[in-house]
């Protein structure tokens, strides 16, 4: 066939929307294909198709302009390009050797003079390129500049350019082994690769990854260049933990952190990633105003299933959809965007459209701030006892917003125990600059404004009414109820596994400590209230691996246990100075280490097996004085929940079918259980996770997850929205 030419339609060819189609591939030889339309507020429908263009190849490239660069399936060096909405098709020259491409990239349309193919070699500082009607492809070899520029020891065959993506008509990508940022230089009259340049090799501020899996994409919207850094744990590295977005200014060649797309959508896929406008411009109607809001996103898929997420950027939140629930199998993994609208130019939000966009303001509970000013006086003129009364009848938010009313407000009243006696979930909305709060039993969310000093930190530990905080080596304490809060010197490290402290901050006696731990290593920073800087205590290698986990540890009976990222339990001891001999680190990972007036030891056991070996996320609460363990894992669509409790002197698991009349109250940084005064609210596992509003919670006696104020049950996650960076808070302590 003539190169360039027009085939027939493929009629069963879905019809274009404006926004991408996710594709499934599966049954035999993967040539059964299902679309999954998306939108910002979900997948919509989804179509089964086979369509004669794609049988035996794959997509490695889709340009927002819709054109599809398409590799043969079986050979893998057999390219040709594509247009579904037209037909048009190119075939490529056929690559003379086996190589193993990693990522592929089309300058412009085939059809402009200028375009180019390119195709970026996996482990080899290679770029071949060719020009639609070549008969061969140009190797261009950056090998020796890329090293030169970025002064890096590693061998350049280590190092590597991917992710290529189109920014304001210029071409960049990253280098795979050290984050630098890359421009691919062109000459305009000879159409050729001339060059690469190094416009940043500074990481961008991501700040509490502390995985050591860490994805990274790049997204060009625009003239606007964004990376995106995804941090993954569990026990296949397969939990999205953590999503920052991070965007470059050109005029300083500095990255800075965002907390808004401005109503964009990003779609980020295996090998290439691009954006949606927002379309506030375009919005005709109503709906199509509501539609804009949801925008804002990031759509990414699972490594391992057909699962899709929405991250919104907002509130640091992940939803979990399932678009294709009666997936065929076998089907194939990473499915795959495409972008099936061709549009002249790409739009960028202007001054005129910022303007369009709903104004959000910050929600706080005193929304009406006028009316308790002139209120105020009369409230502060009550007796003691009556304001207590008051105070004794509010949720834990009005609480909290009372006492700050004025002095009087906050040394008179005190909250009762018995007058909030249900756990609450705390979270950021980094965007409002507030904390979301939502009680357990109701449906709905208060907010509590964050003060400016610690507003770009991230919630790490909760006990006791206080919220520990991080951001890069900055770790600060906030009291949620009397507003206070406590500094610490920068810590010696980033990144920390998990952190802890032993009592209240106000004691003397305090410590905190920060886990971080790779391989067999295990090493712990602490901070002792009173002193000038932290310290560090390591307990070399061990025959054993102990990766910490990634839920908060717990103190129980006088040991912090932690769960690694397998399930291991591990216990680290202190204790006041005894006239023991320092230990040196044995061959079972049992370990003794003195510092200062202290005695700290490490401990693992051998005999204690792992009561799961297949999981996604693990919880330790104490319990009615038991130490519990709570592993979640997947087998297909359903979502299994295990409970063990530890028995026979830390010798055994024993795995528990009823909670009696206690719940529990799970999240990454904060566990507690609760003794329940209803027997219909006992028995259950709370989730910082939402369904229709509502908390989603997992009840032993059903086997079901229920969220409040819905009557429907669940086997799984699908539809729900999660928020990893948050605690739990039990009102009655602190």
């Amino acid at each position: 066939m003539v190169e360039g030419q027009e085939r027939p339609l493929p009629q069963q060819f879905p019809a274009p929307g404006k926004y991408p189609w996710l594709l499934y591939r599966h049954g035999k030889g993967y040539n059964d294909l299902t679309f999954c339309t998306i939108s910002p507020s979900g997948p919509v429908k989804s179509e089964r198709k086979r369509i004669p263009e794609l049988i035996d190849k794959t997509v490695v490239y889709c340009s927002e302009d819709g054109w599809l660069v398409l590799a043969d399936i079986e050979t893998k060096w057999t390219y040709s390009i594509w247009n579904p909405a037209t037909s048009q098709c190119f075939d490529l020259p056929r690559l003379k050797s086996k190589l193993l491409f990693i990522d592929s990239f089309l300058s412009s349309p085939p059809t402009d003079p200028g375009c180019l193919v390119m195709l970026f070699v996996a482990k080899a500082p290679i770029i071949l390129y060719c020009r639609p009607g070549d008969q061969e492809w140009t190797e261009f070899n950056y090998g020796e500049s890329l090293k030169a520029q970025t002064s890096t020891t590693k061998d350049s065959r280590e190092n590597f350019l991917c992710q290529p993506v189109s920014c304001n008509g210029r071409i960049y990508a990253t280098s795979a082994r050290i984050f630098c940022l890359m421009r691919i230089n062109l000459d305009k009259e000879s159409n050729t690769i001339c060059g690469i340049s190094l416009l940043n090799q500074q990481r961008p501020p991501w700040y509490h990854f502390h995985s050591v899996l860490v994805n990274l994409w790049l997204v060009g919207s625009g003239d606007e260049l964004f990376s995106v850094h995804s941090c993954y744990g569990s026990l296949d590295f397969c939990d999205t933990l953590t999503i920052e977005i991070n965007k470059f200014n050109f005029p300083s060649n500095l990255w800075e952190k965002v907390t808004s797309l401005n109503g964009r959508t990003l779609f980020l896929g295996e090998h290439y990633s691009f954006s949606c406008p927002g379309p506030m411009a375009s919005c005709d109607s109503d709906s199509d105003m509501e539609e804009a809001g949801r925008g804002s996103c990031i759509y990414f898929t699972d490594r391992f299933d057909a699962t899709l997420y929405s991250y919104k950027i907002e509130d640091e939140s992940i939803t979990t959809y399932l678009p294709c629930p009666d997936l065929p199998k076998p089907w194939l993994l990473f499915p795959t965007w495409i972008m099936p609208v061709q549009r002249s130019e790409h739009h960028t939000t202007t001054k005129e459209d910022e303007e369009m966009l709903p104004q959000e303001n910050n929600v706080e509970v005193n929304n009406s701030s006028a009316e308790i000013i002139e209120e105020e006086g009369r409230l502060c003129d009550l007796p003691p006892d009556m304001l207590a009364m008051v105070c004794g009848n509010l949720s834990f938010v009005d609480y909290m917003n009372f006492r700050c009313l004025n002095r009087i407000c906050a040394s008179t009243v005190r909250m009762k125990s018995n007058s909030l006696p249900r756990p609450f979930l705390i979270f950021s909305n980094r965007e409002k600059g507030v904390y979301e709060i939502v009680e357990s039993r109701l449906q709905g969310k208060h907010s509590v404004t964050v003060p400016e000093a610690i507003e770009d930190h991230t919630i790490r530990y909760a006990k006791d009414g206080w919220l520990l905080l991080d951001k890069r080596n900055s770790v600060a304490l906030f009291n949620l109820y009397t507003k206070e809060i406590i500094r610490f010197p920068d810590t010696p490290r980033e990144c920390y596994t998990s952190f802890v402290f032993t009592s209240l901050p106000s004691s003397a006696g305090c410590f905190v400590f920060a886990s971080l731990g790779v391989d067999k290593e295990v090493c712990f920073h602490h901070f002792k209230m009173g002193e000038q800087e932290w310290r560090q205590v390591g307990f070399g290698q061990a025959e054993i691996k102990f990766q910490p986990g990634f839920s908060s540890p717990l103190l129980h009976g006088g040991t912090f246990y932690y769960l690694s990222k397998d399930g291991i339990l591990g216990g680290l001891k202190l204790e006041a100075e005894t006239d023991n001999d320092i230990m040196e680190m044995e061959e079972d990972g049992n370990a003794e280490v003195e510092d200062g007036n202290y005695v700290m030891e490490w401990r693992i056991n051998l005999d204690l097996e792992r009561p799961c070996k297949n999981f996604r996320r693990t919880y330790l609460v104490e319990c009615d004085e038991n130490l519990l363990s709570v592993f979640e894992g997947r087998r297909g669509n359903r979502v299994w929940i295990r409970v063990y409790k530890l028995i026979n002197d830390e010798q055994n698991w024993q795995e528990m079918n009823s909670l009696g009349n206690y719940s529990l109250y799970l999240s990454r940084y904060s566990s507690i259980a609760r003794l329940e005064e209803s027997p219909d609210m006992a028995n259950r596992i709370y989730f910082p996770r939402f369904y229709q509003g509502g908390l989603l919670y997992y009840s032993l006696s059903t086997k079901k997850y229920h969220s409040v104020g819905s009557d429907d049950l669940l086997d799984n996650f699908f539809g729900t929205t999660m928020y990893n960076d948050c605690a739990w808070v039990d009102p009655r302590r602190r």
